[in-house]
């Protein structure tokens, strides 16, 4: 919850890592990281890592183990969830639960591809991109809504599915539940889940996340 000034003031010419990301909700569901070889990159020899000109967090820099999580995270559905990042690799996880049961993820199994997957019957909503879903910016919108499941990213048409059952048990992000692998080669900029349809809102939170960042 440091300013800018602060960390800068801290940190001079050196680099400096993420340790917790606070919840800004006020329900204290922070995400962590204590282990410093595996905490994400926030700035980069005195310079703020940033993505589209805004302050981002850098994770897997040069192949290292970086991932936040949080086991007091809780989420089925329904729910909606909003995230903004960007791939410099394919194969990595942006957010998934931590026990890898009945979970639902983001990744990219390829480089025109990305896919919401669930270990609930092992099924995916995939969004497919034929000019490449790496080095540009992304924001994902994930409704959670049993028949009314969708996978969104940057405004373009949602994809659909009919799942019967979602739920995150913890929060990672930055790399696959479990210990399997799949670190995120990228940025994440933001996270913002609601544990309830923001059908009648999504709208004004796409638009209130792009105006920020100017994604699309």
């Amino acid at each position: 919850r440091a300013s800018t000034a602060s960390i800068s003031s801290f940190v001079g010419a050196n680099s400096g890592y993420v340790s917790i990301w606070y919840d800004q909700s006020g329900s204290s569901k922070d995400i962590s990281q204590s282990t410093l070889v595996s905490q994400p990159l926030l700035v980069n020899n005195g310079s703020f890592i940033t993505m589209n000109g805004k302050h981002s967090v850098l994770f897997n820099d040069g192949g290292a183990d970086t991932f936040l999580q949080s086991s007091l995270f809780y989420s089925e559905n329904p729910f909606h969830t909003f995230c903004y990042f960007k791939y410099n690799a394919i194969n990595g996880v942006v957010f998934d639960g931590i026990t890898n049961y009945n979970e639902y993820r983001i990744n990219a199994p390829s480089s025109t591809q990305l896919q919401l997957y669930s270990e609930d019957g092992g099924s995916a909503i995939v969004y497919n991109d034929a000019t490449g879903v790496l080095s540009k910016p992304l924001l994902s919108n994930v409704l959670g809504d049993y028949a009314n499941t969708k996978f969104q990213i940057n405004n373009n048409t949602a994809t659909t599915g009919n799942w019967n059952f979602m739920k995150m048990t913890g929060l990672r992000i930055g790399k696959m539940g479990g210990n399997i692998g799949y670190n995120l080669n990228g940025y994440i900029s933001e996270f913002i889940h609601y544990n309830s349809v923001q059908t009648s809102n999504e709208n004004n939170i796409k638009t209130n996340i792009n105006n920020y960042y100017s994604i699309y």
